[in-house]
């Protein structure tokens, strides 16, 4: 009978030990690049954590990632691509080197 408090006090202690840690990974994600994948999202209507997944994915974060095949940016797109997307988006005056912005 006196094992049963000990094995619900070390249940508690490994339950708090267990939220501080998700809460410090939580805090330890990078969050620098939200409010663009957010707004990203919301324009072409996919989900957020897709386009974060993505980005981490291809560039762990990094707006200035380029990569050995010439793919540029947080989602390391290649320059044939962007020139598409910028043609379909109709932005004339577009440069592969605006990948390296975020926004």
């Amino acid at each position: 009978m006196k094992l049963r408090p000990l094995v619900c006090t070390l249940a508690f202690l490994l339950l708090i030990v267990g939220g501080v840690a998700c809460w410090r990974w939580y805090e330890w994600r990078d969050h620098s690049q939200d409010e663009v994948i957010l707004a990203a999202a919301r324009r072409y209507g996919v989900e957020a954590a897709l386009v974060k997944a993505i980005v981490w994915r291809e560039s762990r974060f990094n707006p200035r990632a380029r990569g050995r095949a010439g793919e540029i940016g947080l989602m390391q797109i290649r320059e044939v691509a962007a020139t598409e997307w910028a043609r379909a988006e109709k932005i004339k005056a577009f440069s592969p080197v605006q990948l390296l912005n975020p926004a």
